[in-house]
């Protein structure tokens, strides 16, 4: 990945790793699936800093991609419990009320693992990245401890047949708990969650969150300010009062709420002016870029130019929004 330097190739590589790390860990005899895994966990925590063309890139890129694994991980699910229905028989009964044992264990073992989570979070200092924090949180997230793709992948990459060509014992029945475990954790909760939430109430829980986020807001800020002095000291005295201005500007940027009322006022007018700002430079962005699109299929335009432009103008645009 590191020596590859453009944004869209790492982002196409990115697609081709995961199926090259497949096929490696399957010839080694190992899992295809962990090793999957193992390989983003990987990938994600390699990201730099300054990377934001290649976020912005991927991003986009794997929302795309996402949906639509999702989508044929839903149909695989419908074309396989066809199939599944049909080879269980008079067995379907039976392995159903085992797949409906396995989805209560699912549940309870989450419960447990949730209900010493908030056991050994209360035991120690106030962590507001710490969850759950109450029995509120705790129940949500028992509940809506979904198992989903993982589950479906590694049941449907066993094989119909042993080497010897004898049919693998009990796949159709491990195909069915994994698609009842998957229903049950993904839909069910995804249908009742909202419901829930709001019957526990915990929406007003999310302070320590708000928190959490204006702690990490003013270390940015912070950091900022330090970099912008270090400048500043070492600058001649024509610059010094540009990089006051950006100074003021880091400040409002990432400023945590007003303290006093002379401060929210003050907040207030520079809110009630970057709003007409922002107004106008989204509508003069928009003009910008129908008339890039308007020039693009004019005859004798260089549509390569024109596309240009206009990704530096939607860049643009994503920056003010």
């Amino acid at each position: 990945m590191d020596r590859v330097d453009d944004t869209v190739g790492r982002s196409a590589l990115t697609l081709v790793l995961p199926f090259a790390v497949y096929v490696a860990a399957e010839e080694v005899h190992a899992s295809g699936v962990v090793a999957v895994v193992v390989l983003a966990l990987q990938l994600r925590s390699s990201v730099g800093p300054d990377e934001s063309a290649e976020r912005l890139v991927q991003r986009s890129f794997w929302s795309v991609v996402e949906l639509l694994v999702t989508g044929i991980a839903f149909g695989l699910i419908g074309l396989e419990l066809r199939g599944v229905v049909d080879a269980a028989g008079e067995r379907l009964g039976e392995m159903l009320l085992h797949a409906l044992v396995v989805v209560a264990v699912v549940f309870a073992v989450r419960a447990v693992w949730m209900a010493g989570a908030l056991v050994a979070i209360r035991s120690r200092p106030i962590d507001a990245t710490g969850a759950p924090r109450t029995g509120r949180e705790a129940v949500v997230l028992t509940w809506c401890g979904m198992r989903g793709l993982a589950t479906l992948a590694l049941a449907l990459s066993i094989p119909h047949a042993l080497a010897d060509g004898s049919e693998f014992p009990a796949r159709v029945e491990i195909v069915l708990i994994a698609c009842t475990v998957l229903v049950a954790t993904l839909l069910v909760p995804g249908f009742t969650l909202p419901v829930l939430v709001k019957a526990l109430g915990i929406a007003g829980d999310a302070d320590a969150e708000e928190q959490a986020e204006r702690e990490i807001t003013r270390r940015a800020r912070e950091a900022a300010l330090r970099t912008l002095a270090e400048f500043r000291a070492e600058a001649p005295p024509e610059l010094a009062e540009a990089l006051d201005n950006r100074f003021a500007r880091f400040g409002g940027l990432l400023r945590g709420d007003p303290e006093t009322e002379e401060d929210r006022a003050r907040l207030a007018t520079v809110k009630k002016a970057r709003d007409l700002l922002t107004r106008v430079q989204a509508e003069a962005l928009a003009a910008a870029r129908a008339e890039v699109l308007a020039a693009r299929r004019e005859p004798g335009t260089d549509p390569e130019a024109a596309d240009r432009v206009l990704h530096r103008l939607d860049l643009r645009s994503v920056l003010l929004d």
